[in-house]
């Protein structure tokens, strides 16, 4: 087979060749795995051979070669940075969408990438967790499509962009050009569990631009970096006397340097409906924002309130109060409910606000106490109905009845939320101001939401534009849902989502008691309720991780092959280089034996994955205590579960690994002495590390007791003097030690 030749490097930029004749379904193979000669020319042979029907015939492609160069990443590709754990990719799904820009303009719908996960399976050196198929390996395959407007007029540059892991190698494989590309969210819907691996190679992700605004189309002309460099070199040519290589130079530096860790506001409350900015506003923009969200707010309460009393049987009539749902009482903010009142009484920590509250003196602050008069028998009496409530939920709804209407079905879902509803003194609308000078991006709200969702916020509500009284879009139950609002969900399996959203809605899952996953459920029914039905559907993107590869890349979430359910699995990292493999062994070997509590039979096997300090560099440095703290903010930014464990060279001589949980701010006065020092981080009450040795082969017994809450940190030594504290790096001397 002959390899096509690419074109002059200079006629086309980066090196790009431009796609030959369209009749010859030219496709462009991008190298990003530095695969050899002998394995490129392996996969372009397997390639005509999977564009071939099962019996050999059918069309041939056009293959052109692409190696691109540094500068047409759309990530920065730094090899030295400030993660320990995380890195960078090259094979990215932001560099993937921005190859795809690239290709677009020079011709291309369809694009084969051979990444990472790809070079390592064709050399056999593919983790077993992460294989698929053994007689095939998998390459990315992207198409791309124009995005045509709703008049049906081709008159813009707009693009949707699609990829999904492909196999190749194997002889029955379907046509991958004539196979499924383009991915729906609606589609993705129907299964209310979608896993990681379902999602990259069953039905692939929609790519979308990271460095624009969420829900803004992705345009074949420009991307969010170009217009980036252009306004930024624009500014600096303008206002400096820099040559202009010298400029490029540095307007990539600025876009390519790794961003400043987000940080949010100490003040968040569970009972109030927190909503997000994700523009820059001042604090008179803000008041009158919060103002204007807060009286929609208070007014659809009261009609919720109202619909309810009328809804509700006389007292006494307990005949039919079995049926019309329960008496709601107003939620009582107490410790024991999980609330906190705010009365300033002994024994509470106090807030101290990171930026202004807007709440009028009418608001009462915003407490959520309620009347003395509920009693234990209201709260009993609440308690057996609310199962009558849970049992009515799918049949409500979901809608399932095909001769119900559009009004019919949105009053079983109002109803049914009714009935679920606990309505509090005030909902305080809270919002909470972005401190950066930029409109947040799709990868900002993905960095955002990790923060905010560790703070156990679900769903979490954004604020996409500014807003004032009188705006249309503040109507309760604005259908479709308004652009001003967007909700992050997390949806079943483990993948997150952003829906536009409306006010009524925002307030009806703010006071309704289910778990935080339930509300996605609830979104994903009533959108496959309102699409049976022909209403407006609320614009809906995947969130996706631009940052990560179209493949499991992070070692926290690789499993043994043979991980079950039924397996205990502990991660382990390791901070040196200079133990032997044995010593690696003995260690792996004490974490998987049984400790003292778990003999019993009954106990799941245990498992102990190993992270290798470095990727196992030789001759890097062992880790220190600094490096650990490195580690555990990457851990704790993936929203691993604390405690954490380590082992370093001491840990092949006694089998002991380091264990390291949260140091936490207890005091009144440390908090008020600190606070100022902490407006730029993800949890403002985090003053450190507190770490000590324990035997390896109890880690697990420990992690699995601290999650379950039955024993405190300090409960596992004997003397708390064994217990040692690292402070963290950005508040050394602003504390008391």
């Amino acid at each position: 087979m002959d390899k096509e030749t690419a074109a002059d490097p200079e006629t086309v930029p980066y090196g790009l060749p431009p796609a030959s004749d369209s009749d010859k379904n030219p496709l462009l193979f991008i190298n990003l795995a530095d695969l050899t000669a002998a394995e490129e020319v392996k996969v372009i042979s397997d390639i005509h051979i999977s564009i071939k029907d099962t019996d050999g015939n059918g069309p041939t492609a056009s293959i052109q070669v692409w190696r691109p160069p540094k500068s047409a990443f759309l990530q920065p590709l730094a090899h030295q940075h400030k993660y320990v754990v995380k890195k960078y990719f090259k094979d990215s799904k932001a560099n993937l969408y921005g190859f795809a820009v690239l290709a677009h303009r020079a011709g291309y719908k369809f694009i084969f990438v051979a990444d990472d996960y790809m070079r390592r399976e064709i050399r056999g050196k593919i983790d077993p967790s992460e294989r698929v198929r053994s007689e095939s390996y998998f390459g990315v395959m992207i198409y791309i499509e124009p995005l045509i407007p709703q008049d049906g007029t081709q008159d813009n540059d707009h693009i949707r962009v699609f990829a999904r892991r492909c196999p190749l190698g194997k002889k029955g494989n379907r046509n991958i050009l004539n196979s499924r590309h383009s991915v729906e969210f609606l589609d993705i819907l129907e299964h209310d569990w979608l896993d990681i691996f379902e999602q990259l190679f069953n039905w692939g992700v929609e790519l979308h631009d990271p460095s624009r605004e969420v829900f803004t189309p992705n345009t074949r002309a420009t991307t969010g970096r170009d217009e980036f460099k252009a306004a930024a070199e624009e500014a600096l040519s303008q206002s400096t006397p820099l040559p202009t290589e010298l400029v490029s130079q540095v307007v990539d530096w600025l876009y390519d340097t790794d961003k400043e860790v987000f940080g949010i506001p100490s003040l968040l409350r569970e009972r109030e409906l927190n909503i997000f900015l994700l523009f820059p506003s001042t604090d008179n923009e803000r008041q009158n924002m919060q103002s204007a969200i807060q009286q929609r707010v208070d007014r659809y309460i009261e009609q919720l309130k109202k619909n309810h009393e009328e809804m509700r049987p006389p007292r006494g009539d307990n005949a039919s109060h079995a049926h019309s749902g329960p008496v709601l009482q107003q939620d009582k903010d107490t410790e024991d409910h999980g609330g906190d009142d705010d009365d300033g009484e002994d024994g509470e920590e106090l807030d101290y606000p990171e930026y202004p509250d807007y709440t009028d003196d009418s608001d009462n602050g915003g407490d959520d106490v309620d009347s003395e008069e509920s009693n234990e028998s209201n709260e009993s009496e609440e308690s057996e109905e609310s199962e009558e409530s849970e049992e009515d939920e799918d049949s409500e709804l979901s809608g399932e009845s095909s001769d119900s209407d559009s009004d019919s079905d949105d009053q079983s879902d109002k109803q049914f939320h009714a009935r679920c509803l606990r309505f509090p003194k005030k909902l305080t609308v809270r919002l909470i101001p972005w401190k950066y000078d930029r409109v947040a991006s799709r990868i900002d709200i993905e960095r955002y939401w990790k923060l905010i969702h560790a703070r156990f916020i679900c769903p979490v509500n954004f604020l996409l534009s500014p807003t004032g009284p009188g705006d249309a879009f503040l109507e309760p139950d604005s259908m479709p849902p308004t652009p001003l609002f967007g909700t992050v969900y997390h949806g079943g399996g483990g993948f997150k989502f952003i829906s536009r959203n409306n006010v009524g809605r925002m307030v009806r899952y703010a006071m309704v008691c289910h778990c935080h996953m339930h509300r996605a459920f609830e979104l994903q029914k009533e959108i496959k309720r309102d699409q049976r039905l022909k209403l407006p559907v609320p614009e809906t993107e995947l969130l996706y991780q631009p940052e990560q590869p179209l493949y499991l890349a992070s070692p926290l979430r690789k499993i043994d092959p043979n991980h079950n359910h039924h397996m205990a699995v502990t991660l382990v990292f390791f901070m040196a280089n200079s133990l032997t493999a044995d010593q690696k062994t003995e260690i792996i070997s004490e974490v998987e034996t049984p400790g003292e509590c778990e003999a019993d039979s009954g106990v799941f096997p245990k498992s102990c994955r190993m992270i290798p300090w470095k990727n196992g560099d030789k001759g890097t440095a062992n880790g220190s205590l600094g490096d650990i703290w490195k580690v555990f903010c990457e851990l704790q930014e993936e929203g691993c579960q604390l405690p954490y464990f380590f082992a370093d060279q001491q840990s092949a001589i006694d089998r002991t690994v380091v264990i390291v949980d949260k140091d936490l701010i207890s005091w009144k006065y440390e908090k008020a002495k600190i606070c100022e020092f902490t407006s730029s981080v993800g949890d403002p009450n985090l003053k450190g590390l507190r770490y000590s040795r324990i035997k390896g082969r109890e880690a697990f017994s420990i992690w699995e007791d601290m999650n379950n809450r039955e024993i405190a940190f300090e409960d596992i030594f004997e003397d708390e003097g064994q217990i040692r504290n690292y402070p963290r790096t950005d508040l050394r001397g602003a504390s008391r030690t």
